[in-house]
């Protein structure tokens, strides 16, 4: 799947972020699992933000 909606990219077990084609980094989440879904997605957004999205 690709996404720009990072409460989405938070249910994936793993996101790999790019930019102009390039990989810049990767991160595995592992299973979804909803009791830690906000964390989860509040997570991600603090990696997505130091990445510069």
């Amino acid at each position: 799947m690709v996404t720009h909606d990072p409460v989405c990219a938070a249910r994936a077990d793993r996101v790999v972020y790019l930019r102009d084609g390039l990989v810049v980094d990767s991160r595995v989440l592992g299973t979804w699992d909803e009791e830690r879904a906000a964390r989860r997605e509040g997570d991600l957004l603090v990696w997505l933000r130091d990445l510069g999205f």
